[in-house]
């Protein structure tokens, strides 16, 4: 078992990368490492940046806000606080 959070993967890629390669008994070699230190410099969205919590200053904010207490429990089991 190895959990991932994107927070993680956002703020360390090629730590998370490796460790979760490892977790899978896959190799982690300078191809796959050089890849993750670049993959948040090529965006998969041309008009949003790579950032966590970017959703609290979008257009979805307050419809986001409104389902938190109904996930409140599943994100606390996921190691989120509450």
């Amino acid at each position: 078992w190895h959990e991932v959070f994107y927070e993680d993967l956002v703020n360390d890629p090629v730590g998370q990368f490796r460790s979760m390669f490892t977790a899978c008994g896959l190799g982690f070699d300078d191809r796959q490492e050089l890849h993750c230190d670049n993959v948040l410099s090529l965006p998969y969205n041309a008009f949003s940046a790579i950032r966590v919590d970017k959703w609290r200053d979008g257009p979805n904010d307050d419809r986001i806000r409104r389902v938190f207490p109904k996930l409140e429990k599943v994100a606390i089991q996921m190691g989120y606080s509450g």
